[in-house]
């Protein structure tokens, strides 16, 4: 799956992703699977196809020269990003708005003021984010669809990305993480991966663990299998609609001399190649 390319002469619309705010607006019952599954289908157009306005301000030396549509920065220019600050109890926060279309930011600043837009994708955001750009987040659509999106979400929806491009996430060196084992144990998710399993002669087994990471749990299934894991973990990411509500599923191939292969090497896994442990 591949990142939508972003066309700057092309009006920014995102008419799917427009729709899903609606869709999520209208779910009663923010606690329900429907208002879940919608919020995970709004992530992934968010990752995969969404490119969105932000506010700047440019602060020009002179002139800019426009050629072809195109505008020429000169040495000394600079571009400032209008954020947003939110009160919480303790603290206050700081937000970037983005805006999935023009109409949607004239709701925030007037036509009339002539407000500057630079087009952003959410591959943009993971990148000022490993900056260390201080922001806590983004916000998109605020005054009108206002749909917060924390750094911490930021940072998983960019491993379920790429999970779906890549077929598997990374977990990289030296990272923090915490593996433990889930209490909740999602008996549906394993039985149809170990359904699945059977039926590939390439995967000798199956380990599920809990994983914290940069604050947000999912479980972590490690892939012990003969090969490249990318179909394998394409085909057992379609049973993530198993998983319990508001958890993830992150997927990496085990390998024994890695120091979280090493961790679990005591650990039974729940499948294993011609004797199904469960």
């Amino acid at each position: 799956m591949e990142n939508k390319k972003i066309d700057v002469n092309v009006p920014v619309t995102n008419h799917v992703l427009k729709g899903l705010l609606v869709e999520k607006n209208n779910i009663k019952d923010t606690s329900s699977q429907e208002y879940y599954d919608c919020i995970n289908k709004i992530f992934e157009e968010i990752a995969i196809n969404g490119h969105f306005l932000a506010v700047v301000k440019i602060n020009r030396t002179q002139k800019n020269e426009d050629i072809g549509g195109k505008i020429i920065f000169n040495k000394g220019d600079s571009i400032g990003f209008e954020l947003i600050e939110v009160n919480g109890e303790n603290n206050k926060y700081i937000y970037l708005p983005l805006f999935t279309d023009w109409e949607s930011l004239y709701i925030w600043k007037d036509k009339n003021d002539e407000p500057e837009g630079w087009i952003l994708t959410f591959d943009d955001c993971c990148a000022w984010q490993g900056n260390g750009m201080q922001i806590d987040g983004i916000v998109i659509n605020p005054y009108s669809d206002t749909l917060f999106i924390t750094k911490e979400q930021i940072s998983h929806i960019r491993e379920e990305k790429e999970l779906m491009t890549k077929g598997s996430t990374t977990i990289r060196d030296n990272e923090e993480v915490i593996i433990g084992d889930p209490i909740n144990y999602p008996h549906a998710l394993v039985n149809a991966v170990s359904n699945y399993a059977k039926s590939d002669k390439n995967i000798n087994a199956l380990y599920l663990k809990l994983m914290e990471r940069k604050g947000v749990q999912s479980y972590l299934m490690l892939i012990d299998c003969n090969g490249d894991e990318a179909h394998i973990c394409a085909e057992i990411s379609k049973f993530s609609d198993l998983l319990p509500e508001g958890m993830y599923l992150d997927i990496i191939k085990y390998t024994s001399d890695s120091s979280l292969g090493k961790s679990i090497a005591n650990d039974k896994p729940f499948y294993k190649k011609e004797d199904f442990l469960f």
